[in-house]
């Protein structure tokens, strides 16, 4: 074992196989490689190599920092990363991997920044706020069908797609490209209450690099402030969903989002393709809110997408889970407000009941809730103010409502009304 209060290691090439321990820091510096085979704890730890892999336990007291530096540095994570009252940072100059076997852990935060593909088999746990950004795809496992990402804030940045999907579709005789649909569908499995997602996608792909994840949260609302891609997109949460409208450092409402036809939109889906779409699943209500910006006008949007699918869901684990649940869309509580949206071809509600939402300026989309009720406000408002005004005149109402009914006992005992207020069998007798 090699231990010490402070251990720094400096070499071209670094295999351990031997535990280290070290009662302040480990500094470990390598310019080519490093391969870490013996557990490691220390106060606060720093590895740094051209490559790295870690098939070993690492723990650290305080902040945990690990990077490579090489061009093609391959940073992979075979084993459990522990910091116990610290951040974890993580810096790859090319791919990242964290094996199903592998962890990492933090009970406040950490950033993972990648400069080629990120992928997540293994549990990525960071209580607080967990930031991950990809200059390929950010993917996981498809055989996993949990959770195995965890944050209560989680943001999440990818230069080409963050899970992955195969469009299928069919061209006419006429060579007219009908809707595309989305199949082999790998989400991104997390657990969360706050998400923002970004995916640029490939400018010259067939619009499958988006973003496609799954929210296994179950205990908490998930709340959306950025949704943002020009591929086609997926969300599912096990939650109430919330469009939160907010104004975010770095992403102000009053410009345009990554490939975005309309101002300031929380979800900014596949405006870039005529059949790109949206599609939402929740297993509870679904609903906006947060004000708009000041002197906002018609054309801001909660949701910006050709098509738009909205979907609630039963319970998971239920005989209904994948069948129209009993959660609503649209105002469902003080804080939320209408939705606005912006689509140019479709919106499709699945639910049992639904507020319609506002079209923002531009929106030329068919609205449909086959499986429901679809209720107008301004009809609702309209209705109720008629029937305000016309009422009946008092002499045209039975005198008969207003009867007071007095002196009866009533405990597990009939009422029989008087003789003006019923009609039974006994007065059928009587008239015979």
């Amino acid at each position: 074992q090699l231990s010490g209060d402070t251990i720094r290691v400096t070499a071209s090439d670094v295999a351990l196989t031997d535990a280290v321990a070290a009662a302040q820091s480990f500094d470990l510096v390598a310019s080519n490689s490093a391969n870490l085979g013996g557990d490691i704890t220390a106060n606060t730890l720093s590895i740094s190599s051209g490559s790295l892999t870690l098939d070993s336990t690492v723990t650290s007291s305080q902040d945990l920092q690990l990077s490579t530096t090489a061009e093609e540095g391959l940073l992979a994570i075979n084993s459990d990363i522990r910091s116990q009252d610290g951040a974890v940072f993580i810096d790859a100059s090319d791919n990242f991997i964290l094996a199903s076997e592998g962890s990492i852990e933090t009970p406040t935060t950490s950033t993972l920044d990648v400069a080629g593909t990120a992928t997540i088999d293994g549990d990525y746990t960071a209580t607080q706020r967990l930031a991950i950004s990809a200059g390929r795809i950010i993917d996981s496992d498809p055989g996993t069908s949990r959770a195995n990402i965890f944050a209560q804030e989680l943001q999440l940045e990818s230069a080409s797609s963050i899970g992955s999907a195969t469009l299928s579709g069919v061209t006419t005789a006429e060579g007219e490209q009908q809707r595309r649909e989305l199949s082999n569908v790998n989400t991104l499995n997390v657990f969360t209450s706050q998400l923002s997602a970004a995916a640029s996608g490939d400018p010259n792909g067939d619009g499958s690099d988006g973003i496609y994840i799954i929210n296994f949260n179950d205990q908490n609302d998930l709340a959306v402030t950025q949704f943002d891609t020009p591929g086609f997109a997926s969300l599912e949460t096990d939650s109430n969903l919330i469009i939160d409208y907010q104004e975010l450092e770095g992403l102000p409402r009053d410009k345009e989002g990554i490939n975005s036809q309309t101002p300031g939109a929380v979800f900014n889906v596949g405006l870039g393709q005529p059949d790109g779409v949206l599609v939402i699943r929740a297993r509870g209500d679904i609903s906006a809110q947060g004000e708009l910006a000041d002197g906002a006008s018609g054309d801001l949007a909660d949701i910006a997408a050709p098509n738009v699918e909205l979907r609630v869901l039963g319970a998971r684990g239920t005989d209904n889970e994948n069948s129209t649940g009993g959660g609503t869309i649209g105002l469902v509580n003080s804080d939320s407000r209408l939705m606005r949206i912006f689509a140019t071809d479709r919106v499709l509600y699945l639910t049992g009941f639904a507020l319609e939402p506002i079209r923002v300026a531009g929106s030329t989309f068919a609205f449909l809730n086959p499986a429901g009720v679809i209720v107008n406000l301004d009809d609702l408002f309209s209705a109720g103010g008629e029937e305000l005004i016309d009422i009946e005149e008092l002499e045209e109402i039975d005198p008969a409502i207003f009867t007071a009914i007095d002196n009866f006992a009533f405990d597990n005992v009939s009422i029989l009304l008087p003789p003006d207020q019923r009609y039974d069998q006994d007065d059928d007798e009587d008239e015979s």
